[in-house]
Order: structure tokens, then C-alpha cells, then sequence
């Protein structure tokens, strides 16, 4: 902006003089022309990129010009994260889909890790666009054993190598559903039942770390890094109280309604399939909008304690009912009934970098117990030394979800490096790790000696590619069945193409925009471990990675 400019702007506050010379409170509350409204319309656009939501909403009842201004679709695009919704399909605009689904759309694209004592559960949330809703998926893992498969190692031969052939999927019914008709009950939650079993959805309140201590019951535990955390346990069944404050998001409220005595259209437009926002948040009263800095000051500072919704976690009450489910939702005679929290888990755990290769989520196979999803988690670190902690996300009895299951100090360190004649994973790095086992009820649990074997990327390819030429000229329908096992679990055995099939990656987005390379497919992605639990037993157990894209796109 140049001088003049400027001064043109300087002109238009000065006619907020009253005629006896003295000045107004509030300059742009006069009859003089809105500077803002001065600015040339691209300037504006940009200004308005920069605003949340709720901001949007708040400017369309100032007046026509601005209202038309945020109706701009490239803004409801930009808020609604677009390179995930390629489409508004069904609806009919960006502002529309906000409109309908808000606040709810944290749930588009993540990975919700569940509290369900010892066991866990994870979920893969997405928006669905053939539908218009939000839903959230639960994974499954099975696989078939059979003990006359049993390898020797070709390092050991005493020492036997567990197959393990995993199928990891979700179930085609949703745990969740979120859509425009999703309405809430008068405690603020929201019916989601399927299969005969109720069950409502609803926020659960965000704490920050300064505000936790160590007697607190949070969800997720400490030993996966999280920016907040909310409660997992409440003596009233989280009814009541901090559930509450929940019901201001939820509150569905006509498209047309009267502000101060003034009927208004917020919205209420053909291409919005109905309200989905608390629009009071943003009707600020007269004597909070005359408050002077100190007061602002305090409220920006209440915005950034703990106790509002959390952008990360929600809960699911379970209940079941004997006999008719028909009739009144609220008051019929609840059985078994169960809080489940959930909270997402940061795409950055879930993503490998070439510094991070391990990082991702992984299905292993821990015998009696079958198969269990688990976090590879490498710390953020500047030294040489890297640190590998493995996190259940589903667990058993013995050790349960959220509990390591196994450690490696120093992946600098190295007891050794297979050589050629370890027909197996020939280059790989074996390191000494620590191995969680408890009793019963994670009962007397402790570390005990293992070695974790981390197969190079490369050669490990190779050694795939062989076996998959030996087994093709023998038999082929031992080939077949190798690559119907790596499509179900959405990689091979190394990093190629052919091996993985049709999966992993991102779709590629429409409308002509950049296409993302599959990450997977890096050959600096490591897709399968193995650990001998020396100590315990003399079997080697697998472990492979989840192609977590996937399920997500």
C-alpha cells in the first residue's frame, strides 16, 4: 500500500468526528464508508483467508458486500483441508459440506486409538464421499497358523520361524456415523447404534500436559506422545458435568433466526443441507465486545487452558437393551453399558522419514494371543543414537494395549549383521532389545533379553524377488497365494510395485492437481521385522506394516 493509499484510509477514520469536534469510540460504527470494505476485492480475499470458521460465519451477518465475500467457496475449500476432499460431492459446495458436518470434521482422515480395557481398539476415520458422512471403521488382523509350517533358521536351525500370514482390514459397517441428520440428545449426545447395540458418540474435553499429574488416568498413555489428553475414567460414567459442555456443538439451529430482534438468513441458502454450528459462539454480548486489553487478555488465555473440546478425542457409550429397541432412545432400561474414549494418533507417528524408517503402525503376531496392531515409535533426537520403542495399540490380558512390548536402546549398536548365507533377510541388523511379559491382568511384568531383526529394505527385496521366481517355476498357486497375502496386508516382503499390488499411497486427487507418490514405496521403507524371543522361547515371530493410506483414502 503506498502513501496516498494511506492516506485515503486516514481520510475515511476521520470522518468518525461528531459535528462538535470531539471523536466517537468507535470509528467504524459511524456513517462514514467501511475502510474495509475499500480494499480492492482480491486484497479482501486474501484478509479472509486467514480467518477460522466460525469468523466466516460471524462476517456474513454484518453485511451484503462481506456476506457475498464469504460465501467465496475457495475459502470453505482452504478451511475444509481440500487435498483430502478433492470434492464436496454431494453437496453442492465446500461451504455447504462445512455447513452441514462442522464441528465434526476433526474426524476426516485419522487414526483413533480406543481405551477398551486390555484389549484396545483402533479405528480409521474418513469422510465418505458417495454418502456425505463422516465414519469411522474399526480394524481387524487375523491370520491362519498351521505348526507343520514351522521354518527352521537358516542362522540356527534349533530355532523355528513362526509364519504368519496377516489380514488386515476394517469392517464394513461403521463403529461411527456422523451426517447433516445426526442430532443430539438433551445431555448432548449424539445416537450412533448399530447391529442391536446402542450406543452415542460424543467431545471429550482436551487437557494439556502443564495441567496433568501423575495420578491422572488420561487417554493416550505417556508413552505415546500426544499435545493433549483427555480423561479416561469418570466416576459418574462422564454424564453430567464437563459432558455438559459438550451440547454447543451439537445444537442444530434453524437456518433462518432472529439475532437482538433482527430476523437474519445465516445460510439458509439451496445448496446447504442443513445447520450444523452453535452460532452463539460468535453473537458476542455488548459488554464483552467494549472489554479493554486486560479483559481480552484473560480471554485469550482461558482459550488456551484445558477443558474445551478437544480437536483429538471423542467417546462412544455401549449399552445393550433386552427385547423391543423401538420406542424411546433416552429412558429404556440400559445393560452393560461402557464409555470408550478414543484419541487420534499424530500422522507424524504414523509416517516414516528416511531419518525414521520404522515409524508407522505394524501387525505382529504373538502366538496364543493372535494378532495385535502395534506403534513403532522413534523419538525425535539430534545424536547418533536412535532409540526403537514398539507401543501396543491392541493388546491381551497379559500385557495390554498401550503398554510397551519391546525396546531397543541404540539402533547405532548392532550385536551384528547377517551375512549371505542367511537365506532369511541376508544384510539385515540384529540389535538386543528388551521384551515385555506379565502374568495375568499384566501382573509381574518385566523386561526380558530379545533379539529384534530389522531386514535392510533392499536386499530384502531381492531375496523376495527370488524366492517369488523359485516358487513360481515349482508351483503357481504357491505365487498366487504369496501375493494374495501381501495385498491383504497392503505390502510385500520388500519395497516393489509388483509385489504390493494395487495398494498404498494416496488416490490420485482429481481435477488435474499433483499426484502423491506412494510412500511405501520408498526403498528406504523397511515392511517387516522379526524377533527372536530368545529368553522365552526358540521361535522367531514376524511383524509386517500396515499400508495405513490405504484405509484412509
Amino acid at each position: 500500500m503506498d502513501s496516498k493509499e494511506a492516506g485515503n484510509l486516514g481520510c475515511s477514520a476521520q470522518q468518525g468526528q461528531v459535528s462538535n469536534g470531539t471523536e466517537s469510540r468507535d470509528p467504524v460504527s459511524t456513517s462514514g464508508p467501511c475502510r474495509l470494505l475499500l480494499l480492492p476485492s482480491e486484497i479482501l480475499h486474501q484478509i479472509l483467508l486467514y480467518l477460522p470458521a466460525i469468523s466466516l460465519y460471524a462476517i456474513s451477518l454484518t453485511c451484503h458486500s462481506l456476506q457475498t465475500h464469504s460465501f467465496t467457496d475457495a475459502l470453505w475449500e482452504n478451511i475444509v483441508d481440500s487435498p483430502d476432499l478433492p470434492s464436496p460431492h454431494p453437496y453442492l459446495s465446500y461451504r455447504s459440506l462445512h455447513h452441514a458436518l462442522a464441528p465434526h470434521l476433526y474426524l476426516k482422515r485419522k487414526i483413533f486409538i480406543g481405551d477398551r480395557q486390555y484389549f484396545g481398539s483402533i479405528l480409521a476415520s474418513k469422510y465418505m464421499p458417495i454418502s456425505g458422512t463422516l465414519e469411522a471403521f474399526s480394524f481387524t488382523g487375523t491370520h491362519s497358523r498351521d505348526a507343520a509350517e514351522l521354518v527352521p533358521w537358516s542362522f540356527d536351525p534349533e530355532v523355528l520361524i513362526s509364519p504368519f500370514s496377516p489380514k488386515v482390514n476394517i469392517r464394513d459397517e461403521p463403529e461411527l456415523k456422523i451426517s447433516p441428520n445426526s442430532k443430539a440428545s438433551a445431555d448432548g449426545e449424539i445416537p450412533v447404534s448399530r447391529r442391536g447395540i446402542l450406543a452415542t458418540y460424543f467431545r471429550a474435553e482436551a487437557i494439556f500436559q502443564r495441567d496433568i499429574y501423575s495420578q491422572m488416568a488420561v487417554w493416550p498413555p505417556a508413552t505415546i506422545p500426544a499435545e493433549t489428553r483427555v480423561r479416561n475414567e469418570s466416576p459418574s460414567g462422564f454424564k453430567g458435568g464437563a459432558n455438559s459442555k459438550q451440547r454447543g456443538p451439537f445444537i442444530r439451529l434453524p437456518s433462518n433466526i432472529s439475532i437482538n430482534g433482527t430476523f437474519v438468513s445465516v445460510g439458509g441458502f439451496n445448496d446447504v443441507m442443513g445447520a450444523a454450528v452453535d452460532r452463539s459462539a460468535f453473537i458476542v454480548s455488548q459488554s464483552k465486545a467494549n472489554s479493554n486489553e486486560d479483559e481480552r487478555w484473560k480471554q485469550d488465555e482461558m482459550k488456551r487452558r484445558s477443558g474445551h473440546p478437544s480437536e483429538t478425542a471423542f467417546r462412544l457409550r455401549r449399552w445393550a437393551v433386552l427385547g423391543d429397541t423401538s420406542g424411546d432412545f433416552e429412558n429404556r432400561f440400559r445393560m452393560g453399558e461402557r464409555v470408550e474414549t478414543f484419541a487420534a494418533l499424530d500422522e507424524d507417528l504414523w509416517t516414516p522419514t528416511p531419518e525414521y524408517p520404522y515409524r508407522g503402525i505394524w501387525v505382529g503376531d504373538y502366538g496364543p494371543h493372535g494378532t495385535e496392531f502395534l506403534l513403532f515409535h522413534q523419538p525425535t533426537t539430534s545424536s547418533s543414537q536412535k532409540r526403537l520403542e514398539v507401543v501396543k495399540l491392541t493388546g491381551d490380558p497379559n500385557v495390554p494395549r498401550g503398554e510397551y512390548t519391546l525396546i531397543v536402546d541404540d539402533l547405532s549398536q548392532p550385536l551384528r549383521t547377517a551375512d549371505e548365507e542367511e537365506i532369511e533377510w541376508p544384510g539385515a541388523k540384529v540389535y538386543p532389545a528388551r521384551g515385555r511379559v506379565a502374568g495375568h491382568e499384566f501382573t509381574n511384568d518385566k523386561f526380558i533379553g530379545v533379539h529384534m531383526i530389522l531386514p535392510v529394505p533392499e536386499r530384502d527385496w531381492q531375496d523376495a524377488q527370488t524366492q517369488k521366481e523359485r516358487a513360481s517355476s515349482e508351483e503357481d498357486s504357491g505365487d498366487t497365494d504369496e501375493r494374495q497375502r501381501n495385498d491383504d496386508i497392503g505390502e510385500g516382503w520388500g519395497v516393489g510395485s509388483q509385489e504390493r499390488g494395487v495398494l498404498g499411497g494416496r488416490n490420485k486427487r482429481v481435477g488435474g492437481t499433483k499426484q502423491t507418490a506412494k510412500l511405501l514405496d520408498q526403498s528406504w521403507v523397511p515392511t517387516r521385522v522379526a524377533v527372536y524371543w530368545h529368553e522365552l522361547a526358540h521361535v522367531i515371530r514376524l511383524y509386517y506394516r500396515v499400508d495405513v493410506e490405504k484405509f484412509l483414502d
